[in-house]
This record gives structure tokens, sequence and C-alpha cells, in this order.
């Protein structure tokens, strides 16, 4: 919405954390949008309404919906991502897709979270992972059964490593790039699902 003239005729909906989502608004306070404005849907996912919350933010389940799941996985317990999915699955009228960012299982990641919290104690400086603890990692297997239990066939899953390389971008910091994963779905009709309306889509990321 910010940068994409192209979706400036398209709905789009800002979902976030209340605390993320009041820092990002005063960080953009001063920018023009090259769309029509996102609409703030501030939610905790784990405890508020995300379906009530789309809801009254106008999100249509009647619409096709692009889905941009992205930096929110890993700070979801799998049980709050489970919740999540189902609401997606439930809002989705056929010809939907969903996008997934996602981390695997890393040996090392222990480590690295262990190795910050003494550097901060050594220090005396607060931890700025204190307040993004990393609560779930994901097999491909185990994120790509997830998603297709809510109507959801998987299109393709790549690590961002392999990503990086595709699109010929400079590489760093290899090993996080390898564990980090993007899934794309498309919404698999159902007798069931909302018909949908082809006059427009709209994308809550």
């Amino acid at each position: 919405a910010w940068r994409m003239a192209d979706l400036a005729a398209t709905p789009v909906f800002e979902v976030d954390h209340p605390a993320s989502q009041h820092d990002k608004r005063i960080r953009a306070g001063g920018l023009v949008p090259a769309g029509a404005p996102p609409r703030f849907v501030p939610v905790d996912f784990s405890r508020d309404d995300l379906a009530a919350a789309l809801a009254a933010a106008g999100h249509r389940r009647s619409i096709p919906t692009i889905w941009i799941w992205e930096g929110v996985v890993p700070y979801l317990t799998r049980g709050q991502a489970a919740r999540t999915l189902r609401i997606v699955g439930d809002r989705s009228a056929p010809g939907s897709r969903l996008i997934v960012h996602y981390h695997t299982p890393a040996p090392s990641a222990p480590l690295g979270r262990w190795a910050s919290r003494l550097i901060s104690a050594l220090s005396r400086q607060s931890n700025p992972m204190a307040r993004e603890p990393n609560r779930s990692v994901w097999t491909p297997r185990a994120m790509r059964r997830a998603v297709d239990a809510r109507g959801f066939g998987v299109a393709r899953d790549d690590s961002l490593l392999a990503l990086a390389r595709d699109l010929d971008t400079p590489i760093q910091h290899r090993r996080s790039l390898r564990n980090g994963r993007i899934l794309v779905a498309d919404r698999i009709p159902t007798p069931s699902s909302p018909a949908p309306d082809p006059t427009t889509y709209q994308s809550p990321r």
C-alpha cells in the first residue's frame, strides 16, 4: 500500500500487534502511500478475535484475499498459529492465496539466544531479543499439513536462501536465510466455500 500504486483500488488491511502497529503508524506518519492508505487492524493473536477484528475493519469473506503472513508465525505458539489458520481458511473465498513466512528448526538457535542474554547481562544493556521470543519453528512437512488442513493447496515452499539465489540478490547471513522459508498456497474450492465476488481483491498483511 505504501509503495505499490497498483494497489490504489485494492483494500489493504494491516494486521499487527497493537504495540507494534502503534510504533509503525508513528514512523509512517509523514509518508504518503502510493496507493490507498491501509486499514489498520490491531490484534493480539494470543487473546483477540481476529475474525471479528477483520470483519469490523471491512474485510469481506466473499472476495478473494491475498494473505501475507510475514514476520508473525515465529512469535506465535503452535496453538495460536493453528487458530489463525482456521480463521484465514474460514475467511478465504475461492481464488484466495496464502503466503507464509516461517522458521525451520536450527540447532544453533538456542545457543544464539543464550549468547544474546549473556552479552546483555555482561554489558548491562537490555536484551534486544527479550520482547521478541521465538515461540515456534516448523518443518516444511508440518507447515504443509497445517495449511492443507485449512483448505489450501501448497504451490511452492522455498528457503529464503534459494529465493535469494533465484533473484540474484547478494547473500549475507547464509545460515539464517537457510532456516527461513516462504510457502505459497492457493485456496481449494469446496462446496462450503463462500461464493467469490470476482470484481476485486483485498490484501490483509
